[in-house]
């Protein structure tokens, strides 16, 4: 049996990496999710399934169609080095 990551879990993860970032003096700015349909979007990708029939069959397969669908989305504000160096 798979335990899939939750939308929480997510936003768990992110706010434990607030912290550590900001620790480490190089903080997530600004934090917390863009848009929390996206978070529960991506948490939910790798159990796209018709019936019985899964999509993503191997933990692999999973795992990718979860970053995937992050990458895409990016469910999280996103501050680029590019961005930070025009200020």
């Amino acid at each position: 049996m798979i335990n899939y990551l939750s939308a929480i879990d997510i936003l768990y993860i992110h706010d434990v990496l607030v912290v550590v970032f900001a620790n480490d003096g190089d903080p997530i700015s600004p934090s917390g999710p863009r848009d929390e349909g996206l978070v529960e979007s991506a948490a939910n990708r790798p159990r796209t399934a018709l019936g019985s029939t899964e999509k993503y069959r191997t933990v692999d397969g999973k795992a990718a169609a979860l970053f995937t669908r992050w990458c895409k989305t990016t469910p999280f504000t996103m501050e680029t080095n590019v961005q930070r160096s025009s200020r």
